[in-house]
């Protein structure tokens, strides 16, 4: 089966493509869960958004909520299957992609069910499809999972437990464990903010005093909203982790310490292994700096961090990321 243009990975960014493209090309999504939206549905469980339902949204159809309402990661994932049905998008679900090949100016993908070819390929796969372990983590004998893999309390044993986590998920694992367990928190020092300004989402006010510093930073914060704050105040803060043996961990004070149970981020790499193209560059910072064009003739990529734009959390700003992209591919 030929197409235009083949997108792999059926998430913000390759809807977005979708949508903007189905007029234009003869277009195919290619997603490798069995249903739009597994990716968020498969998170923790008491998982929210940061933007509020009108910023999480993406163009064309308002998510069913009112203004304010920061989405679940059920619901949202649940929007993502709607937005599909809605503007009956190309896409083919269960397509995992394990090969990519470029013969002769065209593209041989090779999926789960079935093959295509393509004039042309995005990848919006996203930068997450691996989570990293850190080295000290594979020094443990005691367990020891991804934030990825965490799903709600009921999953952690012991008494003591460690996060470890530089992010807003670490946060709020740390912040909902503290009600069950003996929590410590081992981060580096890192700006907290809070979520609501004057009754208003942070990312609300961006967006109405088009204040670009109230929408980006490269710090990344923490953002405290709801009871995160007052829960965290029962944890245990250390420092970053240096090393581990056994059962202990010492951190970069060089203090040592004893746990029964460890949850882990040290972040994530993208996952470019299917494209099997002779002197490809899956150099992130390269594809970052071309603002998505690959080195390879007619391969592009989206989803990239601060690809074009250093916040990327608001969806007009990724609307923005692909209608960039799609202008070079116009090119």
């Amino acid at each position: 089966m030929h197409k235009d243009i083949i997108i792999v990975g059926a998430g913000h960014y390759g809807l977005m493509a979708a949508y903007f493209l189905k007029d234009k090309a003869n277009v195919v999504v290619l997603e490798k869960s069995l249903q739009v939206g597994d990716s968020w549905r498969s998170r923790f469980d008491s998982m929210q958004l940061f933007t509020p339902s009108t910023m999480a949204s993406l163009p064309g159809l308002p998510m069913a909520l009112d203004a304010e309402t920061r989405p679940t990661k059920d619901q949202m994932g649940d929007y993502l299957d709607r937005y599909v049905d809605h503007f009956q998008l190309p896409v083919y679900t269960n397509h995992l992609v394990s090969d990519i090949r470029y013969e002769n100016g065209v593209y041989e993908v090779k999926t789960s069910n079935g093959q295509f070819t393509a004039d042309k390929v995005i990848m919006a796969n996203g930068d997450s499809a691996n989570p990293i372990k850190p080295q000290w983590a594979h020094e443990l004998d005691i367990p020891a999972l991804h934030v990825r893999k965490y799903k709600n309390p009921v999953s952690v044993k012991g008494k003591r437990v460690l996060v470890a986590s530089n992010g807003n998920s670490g946060a709020q694992i740390a912040a909902e464990l503290s009600k069950y367990f003996d929590v410590t928190w081992a981060k580096n020092k890192k700006s907290k903010a809070s979520l609501t300004v004057l009754g208003k989402n942070r990312f609300w006010w961006g967006n109405k005093l088009n204040k670009k510093e109230v929408l980006d930073s490269k710090e990344n914060p923490i953002f405290y909203f709801d009871n995160i704050a007052s829960k965290l105040k029962k944890v245990k803060i250390a420092s970053s982790i240096e090393s581990a043996k056994g059962n202990e961990v010492k951190f970069t004070n060089g203090t040592w310490d004893a746990f029964d149970f460890v949850i882990y981020s040290d972040g994530y790499s993208a996952d470019f292994r299917m494209i099997q193209i002779e002197g490809f560059d899956a150099n992130v910072d390269k594809i970052r700096a071309q603002q998505g064009k690959s080195n390879i003739p007619n391969l592009y990529f989206l989803g990239v961090p601060y690809q074009r734009l250093r916040f990327p959390f608001v969806t007009k700003n990724q609307e923005k990321d692909v209608l960039g992209l799609i202008e070079k591919i116009k090119g």
